[in-house]
């Protein structure tokens, strides 16, 4: 088992996001799965490193947008519950 997978998921989605040859498949989707990728690699590299990115200002811009599109989803799920 390899422990640091994240990394190669990680780098997976930036290269999907990033790379012209995906460019025709790239979707709001994509960007979600790269911000909780990159969200989840930080998380890993303090706990396994001791490498904090979290106070890196380009990581709490990319953190602010994960939120407010996660926020997006939870308020379109309860505006159906009501």
């Amino acid at each position: 088992m390899n422990d640091n997978k994240f990394l190669d998921i990680y780098f997976e989605n930036e290269s999907i996001l990033l790379k012209a040859e995906y460019s025709e498949n790239r979707s709001l989707g994509t960007l979600l799965n790269y911000l909780n990728s990159l969200h989840s690699t930080a998380d890993k590299l303090k706990d396994k490193f001791d490498c904090n990115i979290k106070n890196i200002p380009e990581f709490i811009i990319l953190r602010v947008i994960r939120n407010y599109f996660h926020l997006q989803q939870l308020f379109h799920l309860l505006s159906f519950q009501w």
